[in-house]
């Protein structure tokens, strides 16, 4: 969204163009990921199967990521003082 707006002052329709259908094509594929996942992650409230999900979660992300880069999000997430 800010090449979009850095580039929004530039003349060249191809220029504007570009990042609009990065953006897109990016949104795209994060609801497709979303959609496609094979367990729903979407619960609301307290959960007595939260392990069960969590440990879902993970083996999906790190089908997805690959485990280099699973491994190097799963570091930083176990720092982040923050439960998401």
């Amino acid at each position: 969204m800010i090449t979009i707006i850095l580039l929004s002052g530039k003349k060249s329709r191809c220029h504007r163009l570009i990042p609009v259908i990065v953006a897109f094509t990016g949104v795209v594929f994060f609801v497709q990921q979303v959609k496609s996942r094979p367990l729903n992650f979407n619960y609301t409230g307290y959960t007595e199967k939260y392990e069960l999900y969590e440990i879902k979660s993970k083996e999906a992300q790190k089908e997805i990521l690959g485990p280099n880069i699973f491994q190097v999000m799963n570091s930083f997430d176990n720092h982040i003082w923050l439960n998401f």
